[in-house]
């Protein structure tokens, strides 16, 4: 088979393979949240850490729903990954904190503060419509979950989903230049 027919077969397999991963999302993730909670003790990090082990499971492509032990190794090596980022790194503080801090309405007639919104405003900008509307929503304005998704009129699994995917989005584009500065 060369390359190019796997490819193609693939592309044909995406809808059913992501149909298969949603309905094992909507089956299981509670009780990966639970486990991941009982280990990070936050429901912010909790959230954004079992959001990243079915990001990571999609990923790899099997077509098949990941089983409950492989997404709970999955999370915890996320955990753990997070954990020795900030061994080595020093605390990592949200971004949902730092962007309500400085798109929120903190620093006023302060030059440097109106860099940084601007700068902010630049990447939210860069994101597709919807995740830019539940990040103002969410982080911005404040509103729950239930209250974006009521707004919006999708559930609430998809305002998850579109803001985890938002904020992955985010943090790639604020490294990108650090990044790049350091190679």
């Amino acid at each position: 088979m060369t390359p190019s027919t796997k490819e193609s077969r693939s592309r044909k397999d995406l809808p059913r393979v992501r149909a298969v991963f949603q309905d094992a999302y909507r089956q299981a993730w509670r009780e990966l949240y639970r486990y991941v909670y009982r280990r990070v003790q936050n429901r912010e990090e909790a959230e954004d850490i079992t959001q990243e082990a079915y990001s990571r499971a999609f990923a790899r492509g099997t077509g098949e729903p990941p089983s409950r032990w492989y997404l709970q190794t999955v999370a915890l090596n996320v955990i753990r990954d997070r954990w020795r980022r900030r061994r080595t790194c020093g605390q990592e503080v949200p971004l949902e904190q730092v962007w309500l801090e400085r798109l929120g309405g903190a620093g006023g007639d302060d030059p440097e503060g109106a860099v940084e919104r601007a700068w902010m405003e630049g990447l939210l900008n860069r994101l597709p419509k919807e995740q830019q509307t539940v990040i103002r929503l969410r982080i911005v304005e404040g509103y729950s979950r239930v209250e974006t998704a009521g707004r919006l009129g999708i559930s609430e699994d998809a305002v998850r989903d579109l803001q985890y995917r938002a904020v992955q989005t985010l943090r790639r584009l604020i490294r990108e230049p650090i990044e790049e500065e350091t190679r």
